[in-house]
């Protein structure tokens, strides 16, 4: 059965589609609920939102996370089984990185896991 995300609930009167009070994409109940069933799909060491999309009106429209298992010969396959597990509304999408890798590649400058420890908001972990 699939985890399906969180819909937003308390609407905004002059932003009617964003969330009352949200101050960072952390908050933001698609992507806390898309990384709280991600949780209970592949026990994470952690989360992060790498990037997202929003429209002019402010509206998130995408997002990408970036998901640190403990090491396994397949990280692909844990990848796929988050899209066959996790539901969302709108378009997700998920790297998937052993943690030994993470780990090398978060102190290697120009790297994408380098730029995501540094600056991406950290979900989970």
């Amino acid at each position: 059965m699939k985890e399906h995300c969180v819909k937003e609930s308390s609407k905004d009167e002059k932003f009617p589609n964003n969330p009352k009070g949200l101050t960072t994409m952390r908050e933001n109940p698609i992507i806390s609920g898309v990384a709280e069933a991600i949780t209970k799909c592949c026990s994470p060491v952690c989360i992060y939102l790498a990037t997202r999309k929003q429209n002019t009106r402010g509206e998130l429209t995408a997002f990408k996370l970036l998901v640190v298992v403990n090491d396994v010969k397949n990280v692909t396959k844990i990848e796929s089984d988050i899209y066959m597990s996790v539901d969302c509304e709108i378009p997700y999408d998920v790297i998937v990185y052993n943690n030994s890798v993470w780990e090398n590649l978060i102190d290697d400058y120009g790297t994408f896991a380098h730029k995501v420890y540094e600056s991406g908001d950290k979900l989970y972990g």
